[in-house]
């Protein structure tokens, strides 16, 4: 008898921490954390060595983006967007789309960017691109760039609405 409570008593743990680690309770809402880590994970490879405005920068335009009927209407929709297609289809952002380990190396950056991600996904963080839906880095001028309104520079990103 002990030992089918003692069992029962582990499922309905092992129930209650899968439940938990599914989900990220905030003040006010829940996540679904493959959301945050989606929108995390983009920022860090992304923007990890701009500092937190070019990781609010990324923050926002995956976000923007979400929001946008042009886009996936998910975080991880946005980010893995053109990755899925091996046909064609372009990868919306490079590190999706490089085949190296997207396993985050630096804990303390990774850190610093899931908690600017959560104050995004809250609305706490106000849009330093100005609404912009693009980006590309300083050093490449892609083709479609005349076709949108710059709107600023953060680091090496140029942002475009």
């Amino acid at each position: 008898m002990r030992i089918a409570t003692l069992l029962s008593a582990a499922v309905l743990a092992w129930t209650v921490c899968t439940t938990i680690s599914s989900q990220a309770r905030a003040e006010d809402g829940i996540f679904n954390l493959s959301e945050v880590d989606c929108l995390t994970l983009n920022m860090y490879w992304e923007a990890r060595g701009e500092g937190e405005i070019g990781l609010r920068a990324v923050a926002h335009v995956t976000l923007n983006r979400a929001r946008s009927s042009l886009f996936p209407d998910s975080l991880c929709g946005v980010v893995a967007q053109g990755g899925q297609n091996a046909n064609g289809g372009a990868c919306q952002f490079s590190w999706w789309c490089d085949g190296l380990d997207d396993w985050p190396y630096d804990m303390a950056m990774w850190r610093a960017a899931h908690s600017i991600a959560r104050k995004v996904m809250l609305g706490r963080d106000l849009d330093p691109t100005g609404g912009a839906l693009w980006y590309h880095a300083d050093y490449v001028t892609p083709y479609w760039a005349s076709s949108y309104m710059q709107t600023v520079q953060i680091g090496p990103h140029i942002f475009y609405r």
